[in-house]
């Protein structure tokens, strides 16, 4: 069998035609379709990589602002327990104190405590009574006493008489409730 030329010719010119019409018509379109859709992805990656830049950095700072309360938390919580504990060491100083006193000296702490306060203010110049008398005067005459540990009623009155008479007797003396 023989060789059609006419046949081949056609269809090479036929392929030709086809090649020319495809990248003519045809091919730019799909080349600027897939050059587009890439640079769709490609930003897309891009927000996400930067969304995801955000998120971390939130997360860092939700972290980091986590992490200062919880240590300002715990600071707080140990300068309480700290406090507690300076409170009942002191109270238990107090009650040693006050039984040993009460077992070697048959005296009361408190008493003590009031007896020795008096004799200081006894004591006292008469630059530095005035100083005092000169303090009450400008708050209106009322002094508060304050005491760790729950002092009788009748020391407090004996304090509070022996203030008026030596220092002032138009002093008011108030004593707040003890702390528990």
């Amino acid at each position: 069998m023989g060789l059609d030329w006419f046949t081949l010719i056609a269809q090479i010119v036929n392929f030709l035609v086809l090649v020319w019409l495809l990248k003519h018509l045809f091919y730019g379109r799909v080349i600027r379709a897939m050059n587009e859709r890439e640079a769709r992805i490609a930003g897309r990656l891009e927000e996400a990589e930067a969304h995801r830049q955000q998120l971390m950095d939130a997360a860092r700072l939700e972290t980091e602002t986590a992490q200062a309360q919880w240590l300002e938390m715990l600071k707080r919580e140990r300068w309480g327990l700290l406090q507690d504990f300076r409170e009942r060491l002191g109270q238990e100083v107090f009650a040693l104190t006050r039984h040993g006193l009460k077992e070697l000296a048959d005296a009361d702490l408190e008493q003590q405590i009031g007896k020795v306060f008096v004799e200081r203010l006894e004591t006292l110049d008469a630059a530095e009574r005035e100083a005092i008398v000169a303090a009450v005067r400008d708050s209106d005459h009322e002094v508060e006493i304050r005491t760790a540990f729950a002092v009788p009623e009748e020391a407090r009155e004996r304090l509070s008489q022996f203030l008026r008479q030596r220092l002032d007797d138009r002093i008011q003396v108030a004593s707040p409730p003890l702390r528990s």
